[in-house]
């Protein structure tokens, strides 16, 4: 549902379908580059990139976005997350991690300068709720979409 959630959000604020939500499989066998577009929950998050709550890798062929696949930090050791609507103390948001991470699928970056409320900021700490693009975010994807 959150990543659902993620993905209305995004429609919503550009004003039509620019994700769609295809389907869930817990047998997808592990990220590569083969033209289908997954999130992965990776349990087995290495240590040395604890501090990484997500990671969306790209792949572009010429000037066409060809893939995106976005990896969760599912090591309970590094974060723990919320799904409900409401934050449980002490874990970081879901959905708004999602939200988050949907923004560089469709093209946002890492703003220099992270006031406005932008859902693009580096970090998302924990009992903190994120899950609305800020005008700013959405400025700049109108101008991509």
């Amino acid at each position: 549902p959150a990543i659902q959630s993620a993905v209305n959000t995004w429609n919503l604020e550009l004003g039509r379908e620019v994700l769609k939500l295809g389907g869930w499989t817990n047998d997808y066998p592990q990220e590569r580059q083969d033209g289908v577009n997954v999130v992965y929950y990776v349990r087995g998050w290495p240590d040395s990139t604890k501090d990484k709550q997500a990671i969306t890798t790209i792949w572009w062929a010429s000037d066409r976005l060809f893939e995106t696949d976005v990896r969760i930090n599912g090591n309970s050791d590094h974060y723990l997350y919320s799904v409900s609507s409401q934050v449980e103390k002490g874990r970081v948001d879901f959905e708004s991690l999602i939200v988050h991470e949907l923004g560089h699928v469709l093209g946002l970056s890492h703003p220099e300068n992270e006031q406005g409320g932008t859902v693009m900021a580096k970090r998302l700490n924990p009992d903190v709720v994120r899950r609305k693009p800020s005008t700013g975010d959405v400025s700049d994807l109108k101008c991509e979409y």
